[in-house]
């Protein structure tokens, strides 16, 4: 009986990491809609390294809609620029260049739709001493 209690801070600390730490390992798609000459935040995440890949498609045929990038650390707001159909983005967090987390967000004249999917993992890990 004893030796359970003994494991116990173990798998405390291992579900703590995972659940603190692997969420952005197995998120889905993640489907955004963006009103008529409205923006929404399209991703978010902390201290992650990857890319975002994207489908876009709008109502008119176009399906461009214009993205930009807000990063928290070092507090700066990057314009990416106008992008069509399907493509990927790098994922703009580096704890060494000062960047904890970031946002990507995206407008469009016309309604649109974006498909998300993040292809990441931790970008610094962090390590517990018992």
């Amino acid at each position: 009986m004893r030796t359970a209690y003994r494991s116990f801070p173990l798998l405390a600390a291992f579900a703590f990491a995972a659940i603190v730490m692997m969420p952005s390992l197995v998120r889905a798609d993640k489907e955004v809609r963006i009103e008529s000459d409205k923006s929404a935040d399209v991703w978010w995440d902390v201290n992650v390294s990857g890319n975002l890949h994207y489908v876009i498609r709008t109502r008119d045929g176009s399906n461009t809609v214009k993205f930009w990038r807000i990063k928290w650390g070092v507090g700066s707001i990057e314009e990416v620029g106008s992008r069509t159909n399907v493509g990927a983005l790098k994922i703009p967090i580096s704890l060494f260049r000062g960047v904890v987390a970031a946002k990507l967000r995206a407008s469009s004249n016309v309604d649109a739709v974006i498909h998300i999917q993040e292809n990441s993992a931790p970008d610094a890990g962090v390590t517990f001493h018992w």
